[in-house]
């Protein structure tokens, strides 16, 4: 009896195992940490392995958790089984970079989704940051969504990075949601650069210690900024 039950046992335990198998490949074949899936992500891209400086969980189910990394010439910034993107890094000032997905804020008792972005490499003594950025977007008949739409963002000091978090301004306004979806789906600086826009830098006594601005048109065939499916 004691025989039998342990047999049994045995072939419930492979089943289990069968069947975890069958899901785990169902899923992509998911790494144990999402610091895993980006390098996995950056072999597949034949990119140099980063170090994580930044990361993000979903608020709720259907959020994506975001990471960004930095290689020496480089700014990973990537979203859960959803697409890895190389930024260039700056090697004289900081580098400003639309996060992956979009992430999701709080006003007033409701949830909203918007364009994030995040600064990384800033002045060492820098304590507070600001985000001055234009936007405007035109649809291909040419009708005006959203014109010269001023968004101001104060940076909230995230390890060595500041974040940025872009809020709708008009609740509902489907041409706000429309011209905005295109900054969150900007994979290069030639894209950002379409997004005049002024970064600056202070210490803890409010003393300017850096300013950036909108990078010029780059040549960026090198390094292909598309989404990658795993």
């Amino acid at each position: 009896m004691a025989q039998r039950h342990r047999r049994r046992s045995l072939r419930n335990l492979f089943l289990i195992l069968i069947l975890a198998l069958v899901v785990w490949y169902a899923k992509g074949c998911p790494l144990p940490t999402q610091e895993m899936e980006l390098h996995r992500w950056e072999r597949q891209r034949l990119a140099p392995e980063s170090t994580v400086v930044w990361s993000y969980q979903g608020r709720q189910g259907s959020d994506r958790d975001l990471l960004v990394g930095v290689s020496p010439d480089y700014v990973h910034a990537y979203a859960e089984n959803y697409r890895l993107v190389l930024w260039p890094r700056s090697k004289d000032a900081a580098t400003l970079v639309v996060l992956p997905d979009r992430t999701r804020y709080t006003v007033q008792g409701g949830s909203y989704l918007g364009p994030a972005l995040l600064a990384v490499d800033p002045p060492s003594q820098a304590e507070s940051a600001q985000l001055v950025m234009t936007v405007s977007y035109r649809d291909s008949r040419g009708s005006s969504m959203l014109e010269n739409e001023t968004y101001q963002m104060e940076g909230e000091k995230q390890g060595s990075c500041f974040f940025f978090q872009l809020e709708l301004k008009q609740d509902g306004n489907n041409s706000e949601e429309g011209a905005l979806w295109f900054l969150a789906n900007a994979f290069s600086p030639d894209v950002l650069s379409s997004y005049p826009y002024t970064l600056t830098f202070y210490d803890s006594d409010g003393d300017l210690l850096e300013t950036v601005g909108t990078p010029p048109s780059l040549d960026t065939s090198s390094y292909h900024p598309q989404a990658l499916a795993p």
